[in-house]
């Protein structure tokens, strides 16, 4: 009777330790950080949002092809490197090339054991080629999860 009192009460202890490590939630937070570019151009010293066609940008380094041909495009989602300090993107529009370069910071921010970590990043400088492009500025230095424009570039 002894035994059996101290299997159960050693069953009872490993289920609920077991259980109580685990989560079957899952993670349901957005890490996912990508960098918000607004496409806008200057007209009588004003900002103004300009709507482009024809878009397409792919990331230095890589195979992937961000935008192919898109329409009706005022903002682009960059995804920026995780594991370098500078990120590049080349962008057609009416085709005519340029490239964006952006030297960031990478901050590693631990979200949970369900999520992992999340890198965001803190935007040090950007330059671009001015084939068409005229400019480009920092809005917003911090780049993490939340859809706001870190940087402006200006048609």
């Amino acid at each position: 009777m002894k035994r059996i009192l101290i299997f159960l009460s050693l069953g009872t202890i490993l289920t609920l330790s077991l259980t109580n490590c685990s989560n079957t939630q899952g993670c349901h937070q957005n890490i996912y950080v990508v960098m918000t570019a607004g496409l806008d151009t200057l007209r009588n010293d004003t900002i103004v949002s300009t709507t482009m066609d024809s878009v397409w940008v792919k990331g230095v380094g890589n195979d992937s092809i961000l935008y192919n041909n898109t329409q009706s495009v005022s903002q682009l989602s960059l995804p920026l490197q995780e594991n370098r300090n500078i990120s590049q993107f080349v962008i057609r529009s009416n085709a005519i090339y340029d490239t964006l370069t952006c030297y960031h910071t990478n901050i590693q921010q631990f979200i949970s054991l369900e999520c992992g970590c999340e890198i965001n990043f803190l935007l040090d400088s950007v330059k671009t080629t001015n084939h068409r492009i005229k400019s480009v500025q920092i809005v917003q230095k911090n780049v993490n999860n939340q859809s706001i424009e870190n940087i402006q570039i200006f048609y």
